[in-house]
């Protein structure tokens, strides 16, 4: 009777926010310091602490997530129940999915400028004041100054990156629910079109292998993977080259010129990325067609669909991760320049 708060039962609800919680915390910008990085702690007073921002993260991923499933679902429940309008709502529903589909690409006209724009003044600001002097004098690491940077950057830009995520998530769990369960439900005949102009006939008849069902299942995970997680790698990237910009000490007067630097080497980066995966699609396409021809085997060209994809998501995160990491060592390089 006497039970207290803190010994009472977690509601499901409760579980699954601790849970979510938990795997969030390698995600988050506070991973990469240590708890007592003394700037760390001084630039996180005035912003969200580490569990704040993770209960705003699941709390815009639960808003996004079921008012964008729900408008989905309330319009595919008209399709059913008017069924003579269904495939006018289908054709609707399948084009704004293609449009939303493009927004979530041209998401670096913001959230790239805000990044940049969040880090250029982020090092060159304390400069000015008494406090890089006091840090420099310190036996603290310049390397520890450098990432704790990063991390309280990546926090103020947090909130816009989450939901550029979240939006990509849900557009991914839409996909399976739009063009490959609602055409089985309502095989209308446009419904019918978009079953063959996705390959769910040809797929459908491989169902009979078990191990091809899991290499396309995992295949097309790792895609949606690599396209909800792609802004937080490129979200690095483009703060680690802010900060080594900030720590040249330049003025605002070329700050502008700096951003557009900085966006560009990040787009260039992009494109070299887009460049070799199309060389290896094309690879993947010949390598396909002389497997399926000389020994006759679907499974083995999904075994190689699925190393492909395992290649290009290796290469884009490993592309990033060292555009911030080289990044970084630099900065460091040039603080300790400056501090002696």
């Amino acid at each position: 009777m006497s039970q207290t708060i803190s010994h009472l039962p977690l509601s499901y609800r409760q579980k699954i926010t601790h849970r979510l919680l938990m795997m969030l915390t390698q995600f988050m910008p506070a991973a990469l310091v240590a708890p007592d990085n003394p700037v760390f702690v001084l630039e996180t007073r005035r912003l969200s602490d580490d569990l704040a921002l993770k209960k705003a993260m699941i709390r815009r991923a639960f808003v996004v997530l079921g008012y964008g499933l729900g408008i989905w679902a309330i319009l595919a429940i008209l399709m059913i129940v008017i069924p003579s309008n269904a495939d006018r709502i289908y054709e609707f529903l399948s084009r704004l999915w293609m449009i939303a589909i493009g927004l979530s690409l041209a998401d670096k006209l913001l959230l790239d400028f805000v990044a940049v724009g969040a880090s250029l003044t982020r090092i060159s600001d304390d400069f000015k004041t008494p406090q890089w002097a006091l840090y420099s004098l310190s036996n603290r690491s310049i390397n520890d100054y450098v990432y704790a940077k990063l991390a309280t950057t990546e926090i103020m830009v947090w909130r816009l990156m989450t939901t550029v995520i979240v939006f990509r998530l849900l557009l991914v769990l839409l996909f399976p629910l739009h063009f490959v369960l609602l055409p089985r439900i309502m095989p209308t005949q446009v419904l019918l079109n978009t079953m063959d102009t996705v390959g769910i006939p040809a797929f459908s008849q491989t169902f009979g292998s078990i191990l091809h069902f899991v290499l396309f299942s995992i295949t097309m995970m790792v895609v949606a993977l690599v396209y909800v997680l792609e802004p937080r790698w490129r979200l690095r990237a483009l703060i680690a080259l802010g900060l080594n910009v900030s720590a040249r000490g330049s003025d605002a007067s070329i700050a502008l010129l700096a951003s557009l630097w900085i966006i560009g080497r990040v787009w260039l980066a992009q494109i070299v990325m887009a460049i070799t995966a199309i060389a290896l699609i094309w690879f993947t396409i010949w390598l396909n067609a002389l497997v399926i021809v000389a020994l006759n085997s679907v499974l083995m060209s999904s075994v190689i669909l699925l190393i492909y994809v395992l290649l290009i998501a290796s290469f884009i995160r490993s592309s990033y991760d060292v555009i911030s990491q080289r990044v970084l060592r630099r900065t460091v390089k040039r603080l300790l320049t400056r501090a002696d």
